[in-house]
């Protein structure tokens, strides 16, 4: 009987420690994101939210340059950087080690009035 025991215990320890071997699931890409702009002074501005305590990265591609912000633990953020129409922008977030997959987000032509 406590050979029995002892079996199923070493099982049991044995399927928890694969559990915590196990690979965690890669994060999603962040989702397609509100942009505004470019406005008189040649900034664009793109809201959106993805997993909170990330760090979100654009990346003009045209201009080489790009900005960050920092989530809360809401997960919104409200990157501005310049841009015009026409420009795609490169977005994607880092949590921790991760990176997540980028998409990339052209600039529209402003809205007429």
């Amino acid at each position: 009987m406590a050979r029995r025991a002892r079996l199923v215990f070493l099982l049991g320890l044995i399927s928890l420690l694969g559990a915590c071997l196990s690979p965690t699931l890669p994060l999603p890409p962040p989702g397609e994101p509100v942009v505004e702009g470019p406005d008189g002074s040649g900034q664009i501005t793109l809201m959106g939210s993805t997993a909170p305590q990330a760090l979100v990265v654009g990346w003009n591609i045209r201009l080489n340059d790009g900005d960050t912000f920092q989530t809360s633990g809401d997960g919104r953020y409200q990157l501005t950087m310049m841009g015009q129409s026409g420009d795609v922008v490169r977005l994607f977030y880092l949590r921790g080690n991760e990176v997540s997959p980028s998409i990339e987000v052209e600039v529209p032509e402003p809205a007429s009035p």
